[in-house]
């Protein structure tokens, strides 16, 4: 490592100790809007010069914020987040694409300084703010860091046994027959290959199923076709020697996966994170039914038990950074009427609890939103039945037509499968409109995430 190098890594671990550096992991399955958030995030903040909706931004609205810029990163082995090219999607009206890799992006924001003390000593300060942003399939690795292959084919077993998978694995259950109890080495590729096939049916069908693991298997990246993805769990209708030669070449590949895939992931983006956003699409759960509410109530909390929470000081922050606020964000609230937002609040936090309070034992701040990280439409009021109801209008996104929609009423209580079936929902999605991205996006909220997640930090 060069003397530069060494400087630089000295400067960011005290800059990170005097609380000018927050490192904010953004976390959510595919699909939760993880890519719009980053990038109506920035948006905000490089034009709260001129904004006029964000008031909520304490440190804006005092107007102590003096200037932001995007300034470069010391990781140089990390893909820089693709803001511009989300920009240029979103003037296209197309929404960005789906995160497919790791990527970072690093905002500087100079302020004025409140407190009256530290102000005798200087009057302004910065804070540096990195975002880190990577696949949501990759996300559901993490829990394999606490098993061993035995117990993750345990665990498969009894998910593929249950729920819309159940169905959709037939055709790879049906390919070990009951005298497969001798797979050869040459068999583990096929077999391997099968499985990917599998998953990937779980990951495109309309069956909303999360759980997929390895997510590797799903979207492989820089491991498309390496050896290590040559792996698979041992189904129950299997009769496998674990003594044979094939059983412990997937227990090696297996391990391997874990320690040197999913273990240096875990420790490269995760375990320096400060602060945490975790995004969900509650309109999609809705959309979906019972099953899979409690499957991404699950997956959630799973997820959630992988992280590093806790309280630190400056000592810590330095040495053993460890995730000391996390905002559970419900995403697309422009896409209800605003009187249902505080009843998506409420279904939020109700599935979610278990999560929350796991994370709150540990001394940790958990804050719930609702909010639009890009405002796609619009409330309005309809007559049906000779009544006036709430409703929102926008360009749908499958057939590009102008609509007015009722999606249904958000229940504020958990519903019981019978319930479920009860219940009409009709959330569509919404297409992007004219927009200009030389200014400001619409949003619903941005300010009050942003006061959450670094107000703090404005002192």
């Amino acid at each position: 490592m060069g003397v530069k190098q060494q400087i630089r890594e000295a400067v960011e671990l005290v800059e990170r100790g005097l609380d000018k550096n927050v490192r904010i992991c953004v976390t959510g399955l595919s699909g939760s809007g993880k890519t719009a958030f980053i990038t109506s995030l920035v948006n905000q903040l490089l034009h709260q010069k001129s904004s006029t909706t964000l008031p909520f931004w304490l440190a804006h609205a005092e107007k102590r914020v003096l200037a932001v810029k995007l300034i470069p990163y010391n990781d140089l082995h990390i893909p820089e987040f693709p803001y511009a090219e989300s920009l240029q999607a979103i003037e296209n009206r197309l929404w960005p694409s789906s995160t497919r890799n790791i990527s970072q992006i690093r905002i500087s924001v100079k302020y004025q300084i409140k407190n009256k003390w530290i102000k005798k000593l200087q009057k302004t300060s910065h804070l540096n703010i990195d975002v880190i942003d990577y696949p949501g399939e990759w996300l559901l690795d993490l829990p394999l860091l606490n098993l061993d292959y035995e117990n993750w084919c345990l665990l498969f077993n009894d998910w593929v046994s249950k729920g819309k998978q159940a169905n959709l694995s037939l055709e790879w259950l049906n390919s070990f027959s009951s005298d497969t109890g001798q797979i050869s080495k040459t068999d583990i590729k096929g077999l391997s290959e099968s499985f990917r096939q599998f998953l990937l049916k779980c990951k495109t069908s309309e069956e909303a199923i999360e759980f997929i693991q390895p997510g590797r298997f799903i979207l492989p990246g820089d491991l498309e076709g390496a050896p290590v993805l040559d792996f698979f769990p041992i189904p129950a209708n299997a009769n496998v020697d674990k003594n044979g030669e094939a059983y412990k070449i997937l227990v090696q590949r297996y391990e391997y996966y874990r320690d040197n895939v999913v273990q240096p992931f875990f420790k490269e983006y995760f375990s320096k994170v400060d602060r945490q956003v975790l995004l969900v699409d509650v309109l999609k759960v809705l959309n979906q039914g019972f099953d899979s509410y409690k499957e991404l109530q699950q997956t959630l909390s799973k997820l959630v038990t992988s992280f590093n929470y806790g309280q630190t000081n400056w000592l810590k922050r330095m040495f053993q950074p460890k995730i000391n606020k996390l905002i559970i964000a419900a995403t697309k609230s422009d896409q209800v009427p605003p009187e249902q937002h505080m009843a998506m609040k409420s279904f939020l936090a109700q599935m979610l609890m278990d999560a929350e309070n796991q994370v709150s034992y540990q001394g940790v701040n958990v804050n719930t939103l609702v909010f639009s990280a890009i405002q796609v439409s619009e409330s309005v009021t309809a007559e049906h039945d000779n009544k006036r109801i709430s409703c929102v209008k926008g360009v749908e996104l499958d057939n590009g037509e102008d609509v007015v929609n009722y999606p249904g009423k958000i229940p504020v209580e958990p519903m019981t499968r019978k319930q479920w079936n009860e219940q009409e929902f009709n959330f569509i999605n919404f297409a992007i409109p004219d927009l200009t991205t030389d200014r400001q996006l619409p949003h619903q909220r941005m300010d009050r995430l942003i006061e959450l997640l670094v107000g703090d930090k404005f002192l």
